[in-house]
This record gives C-alpha cells, structure tokens and sequence, in this order.
C-alpha cells in the first residue's frame, strides 16, 4: 500500500507540471510542486528497485548535473510521459513546456548551475538517449 501512495504522489507531481502546459512561459513551482517533491524525495527510502534503462535514465541526468533528489518512481513517471509524448508525434518543444514547472524546481536545487531550461532539455534528451 505505500508503494501505491508513492506512486500517486509521482503522478500528482506530474499531474502538476502538466497543468502548467498551456503556456510557454516558464512559472516558480507552486507551493503544492514543492511539498509533493519533498513528499516524493522522503519516500525514497522505501522504493523498489529501478529496472536498468530507469536506472540509467536517472544516472545520466545526475552525470549532467541534475541533483539527484527525486524519488525513482518520479524519474520513471517523467521518462516514460516523455517516451509516451514522442511516440505520439509530440513536438519537442512541447515536451519542453510540459517539463518547465519540475524543471524550474529542480533548478533551484542547482545553485545555479543549471537554468530550467537547461534541465527541461537533459530530461528530454537523456530520455531519449536511454529509455525511449
């Protein structure tokens, strides 16, 4: 059962980001984006394991400097919506504006680093490169 809440948590998450899809502009994560990331990052703890193209996923985003603190069932939930989205003939630059609000938020947890922009696109590309 808290597997399943997990998972719900994942899909709220994105559920969030989707809902900031119908504009090009990048907004600050809402409150709700933030306390679902945290809740998502604290339940971490008790995932189970990745399968391998999940794992590898999520090793080449933290490689490219995206922090590595998003619970695996989240970073499986972005792969596969963006894998889902490319199969279906979505522009990229839509998948883009789909990832703005969860890539503005992991943004900050970059120091600067890295824009959200930037990170939108490592999600985009690493999908691309080792989970679609």
């Amino acid at each position: 059962m808290p597997h399943a809440k997990r998972s719900l948590s994942a899909l709220g998450l994105i559920a969030l980001v989707a809902a900031g899809c119908g504009s090009q502009e990048v907004e600050q994560p809402t409150p709700e984006l933030r306390q679902a990331a945290l809740s998502d990052i604290a339940a971490e703890t008790t995932e189970q394991p990745m399968a391998p193209r999940a794992r590898e996923f999520k090793a080449a985003l933290t490689a490219a400097g995206v922090p590595d603190r998003q619970s695996d069932s989240t970073v499986l939930v972005v792969a596969q919506g963006i894998c889902d989205q490319l199969a279906a003939g979505t522009p990229d630059s839509e998948i883009l504006a789909k990832l703005g609000q969860l890539a503005a938020y992991t943004a900050t947890l970059t120091n600067g680093q890295l824009t959200g922009d930037e990170i939108a696109a490592l999600y985009l590309t690493k999908a691309k490169a080792t989970f679609c």
